[in-house]
């Protein structure tokens, strides 16, 4: 119609997300979606005139997220895959195009200057460290990190361990004993099972005191007339 627009012009919209700037340089980044095909678009001051630094010609469906600038501006991070902003898994990726090809939700790193892009691996949540060297990211609820110009691969952060022993006290005199002290790894942790350690009692006096730990448990034998001949 006369002065209106039509539905491929509405769909066709382009539209810039993610603006971030780097910390000490004139530089900026953002995402931007023009008809389905998704890129970084970069620019640099006193200009800043855009220029493209990806280039995803597709309609794939692949967001671009998380947009991020190391400090000095020399590097791009962000997450390609997924269905951010939604009522969706952000960790589960999308294939709108029903691609053979697995598809995945990964962190990116690009030269600001341009060049080759380089996964750091799967995951979300990317934060860039303050003196721009490496990035942080959670991958199936844990923290990992790697280089930030993907030099080596990323690498777990393990937890510190939670000390916890088992101890033993006498009414009598009011004593304590140790019995067991856990290993002080993340493993030996003390559990997070529901009621705490789920401590208990043998059935015997000298049965001694029986921890489930991990879903594990020691049962005491039973009273000697319980017992069958095998």
């Amino acid at each position: 119609m006369p002065g209106g627009f039509s539905i491929e012009q509405v769909c066709g919209y382009p539209f810039p997300t993610g603006l971030t700037a780097a910390a000490q340089a004139n530089r900026i980044a953002w995402a931007f979606n023009e008809r389905g095909q998704r890129n970084l678009y970069v620019a640099a001051g006193p200009a800043f005139a855009p220029r493209r630094l990806t280039n995803h010609l597709a309609d794939d469906g692949q967001e671009l997220t998380s947009v991020q600038l190391s400090p000095d501006g020399s590097r791009v991070i962000y997450v390609r895959g997924g269905d951010h902003g939604s009522n969706f898994d952000d960790a589960l990726p999308v294939n709108p195009t029903g691609v053979t090809t697995p598809v995945k939700v990964e962190i990116w790193t690009m030269p600001f200057a341009g060049g080759q892009a380089k996964s750091l691996g799967e995951g979300g949540a990317p934060v860039v460290s303050p003196r721009g060297d490496r990035v942080a990211f959670v991958r199936r609820g844990q923290i990992w990190t790697a280089p930030i110009d993907g030099s080596a691969p990323a690498s777990q952060l393990e937890p510190p361990p939670v000390a916890w022993a088992l101890w033993t006290a006498s009414a009598a005199t009011g004593g304590g004993a140790r019995l067991w002290r856990a290993p002080d790894t993340p493993r030996g942790s003390l559990p997070t099972t529901h009621g705490g350690p789920n401590l208990h009692w043998g059935r015997r006096p000298d049965a001694g005191l029986c921890g489930q730990h991990r879903s594990r448990s020691r049962r005491s034998a039973p009273p000697a007339r319980d017992r069958r001949p095998g």
